[in-house]
């Protein structure tokens, strides 16, 4: 779709649980309403420290690259970051009422709110929460919620099934998929796949390439999905 500002408005927050999020979820969205002239800001609320390592790294050093990775991805977007937080990465369901405490202070004035979905696009627990939060604050403030999903048809199978593959840890949760995607949006391909490889830690787990056929890649490149509201 075109004229991205007429649906999400000209000032639109993203919120997400780690570094990488952005790209992998949402890049192709804020880039185009970065370009249509849109304020996109980005509230990340943890730093990644259980992310999966693909070089020798501690875990304060992990947070360090994975902090300057995404600087760098936001860049490359066109986005804000506004807000970088220490939540626990992967225990965020035991500080929903701090994530709500906190989000509610920083999410004011926008005119839409950007998220996961209510199965957290991939399944990861943090992600489930940071859905749960901020769709009900969404709500409490009466902000539209749009939510990024999974795309109909054979590519969600493809999809879904290389994101199980995916999962190496605790931090994931088999749920019910509830959100059908009501918008589909076009999205500028190069910049999604330069805004992934920025985050250079994690690129071998993030490439779509590696992670799909060609054809699932090409579109996973190309397209995203979101929907408004989901499971209100």
């Amino acid at each position: 779709m075109s004229n991205l500002i007429s649906v999400f408005g000209k000032k639109v927050a993203i919120v997400t649980a780690h570094p990488d999020d952005e790209s992998f979820v949402f890049a192709g969205l804020a880039r185009g309403l970065v370009v249509e002239g849109a304020v996109v800001d980005l509230y990340c609320m943890t730093m990644g420290e259980q992310g999966r390592a693909y070089i020798e790294i501690t875990e304060q050093g992990l947070k360090e690259l994975r902090s300057s990775e995404l600087e760098a991805a936001v860049q490359i977007i066109g986005m804000n970051l506004v807000y970088l937080g220490s939540f626990p990465d992967g225990s965020l369901y035991k500080k929903k009422q701090e994530l709500s405490e906190k989000l509610r202070s920083l999410l004011i004035g926008y005119q839409s709110i950007i998220g996961f979905g209510s199965e957290g696009f991939t399944g990861h627990s943090d992600h489930v929460t940071m859905n749960e939060v901020a769709k009900v604050l969404a709500d409490e403030m009466e902000i539209p919620y749009y939510c990024a999903c999974l795309p109909h048809g054979e590519n969600h199978d493809i999809i879904k099934s290389a994101l199980l593959r995916k999962r190496h840890c605790d931090f994931y949760e088999d749920c019910e998929e509830l959100d059908l995607p009501e918008i589909t949006i076009k999205i500028d391909s190069e910049i999604k796949l330069k805004a992934l490889k920025a985050h250079t830690s994690q690129f071998s787990g993030l490439d779509p390439y590696g992670l799909f056929d060609r054809s699932t890649a090409d579109d996973f490149l190309n397209f995203e999905y979101y929907c408004k509201n989901a499971n209100k």
